[in-house]
């Protein structure tokens, strides 16, 4: 019990240079404003009473924030290797991929609160979020890039006020609040998933297939339209594929990669709405998401 809940604890500041390295000490520690630990709900007396207590009696500074999180269940259950009501981490990823498992634990799992695994509701997850919403923009827009611009995004004309960009230049603000403030990944998920909800209704708004037969058929104005809808989903994607970098970073290069762009070297800056180069060739169109990799991973 001495160990566990005495000498243990000073791993937090001996693992940052705490009675031998200064410097770093000073650095992740005492000139940091923000001090964080993130612990599970069952050991909050230990680190919220037990730790500040030490922390206090040799005159370090305290942490700053304690952020509490809850427990995994599995179909209502506790989860138990002795019980068998566990879930193979390595087995979900196989069937799956790594990114699939990274999207449900941010976006169904609450940051303080129970969250229960179910086959269901992670299949359920997976396929609205990913396979449908994600998956489906990219692979309508990169096809339709191809199919009426030969595979280049073209140069458009200034364009009005656009519902997207509203939206889009509103993303920074909530990511930077939902991980700063609000330790709460599923809200920044959420906003990033509704840019994406409402580029799959722009898509349908706008009518692409329309404005391509029209300008077939001699409406250059139809035509000028078509490269600004085009230009805006290619913009609109690659600002998604930016945001989910933290989130899901496999995801977003493949992304990128479709898209024919470079992942940006500053989050902060890649997320700003108008970096798409005109005259980008898009790589071909792939899925992103299988509908239902879990099949396919144990029909082979």
């Amino acid at each position: 019990m001495i160990y566990v809940w005495f000498d243990a604890l000073t791993n937090y500041i001996t693992a940052l240079g705490y009675g031998t390295e200064p410097a770093l000490y000073r650095r992740y520690w005492t000139d940091n404003p923000h001090r964080v630990h993130v612990i599970g709900k069952d050991i909050v007396r230990f680190h919220a009473v037990y730790w500040p207590a030490m922390l206090l009696s040799a005159g370090a500074p305290l942490p700053t924030t304690i952020v509490v999180h809850g427990f995994l269940t599995r179909d209502g259950r506790r989860m138990s290797k002795t019980l068998g009501t566990g879930v193979d981490p390595v087995a979900l990823t196989e069937s799956w991929s790594v990114d699939a498992v990274r999207y449900w634990l941010l976006r169904e799992v609450s940051p303080v609160d129970d969250a229960d695994y179910t086959d269901a509701s992670f299949t359920r997850a997976y396929t609205a979020g990913l396979a449908n919403d994600l998956g489906n923009l990219l692979q309508r827009t990169v096809s339709m890039i191809h199919r009426y611009r030969g595979g280049v995004v073209a140069t458009p004309a200034p364009a009005a006020a656009s519902t997207l960009r509203a939206i889009a230049d509103q993303l920074p603000a909530t990511l930077d609040h939902a991980l700063g403030e609000g330790w709460d990944p599923r809200a920044a998920l959420s906003a990033i998933f509704s840019l994406i909800g409402s580029a799959n209704r722009f898509i349908d708004e706008t009518k692409p297939w329309t404005l391509s037969k029209r300008g077939r058929d001699g409406d250059g104005e139809a035509e000028r339209e078509l490269d600004v809808v085009l230009w805006q989903l290619a913009e609109c994607l690659r600002v998604v594929a930016e945001a989910l970098r933290p989130f899901l970073p496999d995801t977003a290069n493949r992304i990128a990669t479709q898209l024919g762009v470079t992942p940006a070297s500053n989050w902060i800056q890649g997320r700003r709405w108008g970096g798409f180069e005109p005259g980008t060739r898009v790589g071909p169109p792939t899925s992103l998401f299988p509908r239902n990799p879990f099949v396919l991973a144990h029909a082979s």
